[in-house]
């Protein structure tokens, strides 16, 4: 499987022509000032083929994510799973709209849907709203949506062990990210990725 990774825009179509795991790099986003509306559908155009969508950020204080996603398959036997997974700090706003459209072709097809969120700050604002549009009758498609806090617990544990309440933050978020970011198999999209999150 290939490795992608997609700048997000408005209104952007991918064709999943192939096999591909599409990394969206909605990691720089911790340095806007202003708001970021990207519209990403993944049109699947051939039978068969099977995509991963990842997409990870980190909203730093007074910036704004509002994110949609769309698996659109159109073809049989094709197959996604996406993953969205943030960090909001204090003052931000996350708005996600994942979308799973199976058109009647589309049969013997599996589609899956996960969104999770860690709030590290005050003031914060998360929404996820899952839509599934499901024309065929010989699918599998599901969604999952999650939101916690910190654990002042994790961050008291790591500042007994003389590690700065700063230090001991960002190794949490090192954490929390580090399994999606260790499924991106080109070892410099990873490293590109890791290093504009944390």
């Amino acid at each position: 499987m290939k490795t992608v990774l997609l700048t997000p825009k408005s209104d952007q179509i991918v064709k999943v022509l192939e096999d591909t795991q599409f990394v969206v790099a909605l990691s720089g986003l911790k340095n806007q000032d202003t708001d970021a509306n990207p519209d990403i559908v993944f049109s699947f155009e051939k039978e068969g083929v099977s995509a991963e969508i990842l997409g990870l950020f980190c909203l730093k204080p007074d910036s704004r994510l509002k994110l949609t996603t769309t698996a659109l398959h159109k073809l049989p036997h094709t197959s996604c799973i996406t993953k969205i997974k943030g960090v909001l700090y204090s003052n931000t706003e996350a708005s996600y709209t994942g979308k799973i459209i199976i058109k009647k072709d589309a049969q013997n097809t599996s589609s899956f849907l996960e969104n999770s969120t860690l709030v590290l700050g005050d003031n914060t604002k998360n929404t996820s709203q899952p839509v599934l549009e499901i024309d065929a009758d010989d699918v599998k498609a599901s969604h999952g949506s999650t939101t916690g806090r910190i654990s002042e617990e994790q961050i008291y544990y790591l500042m007994s062990r003389g590690i700065s309440r700063d230090e001991s933050v960002k190794m949490i978020v090192e954490g929390y990210f580090e399994k999606e970011l260790s499924t991106i198999s080109d070892p410099k999209i990873r490293e590109q990725i890791r290093n504009n999150i944390i």
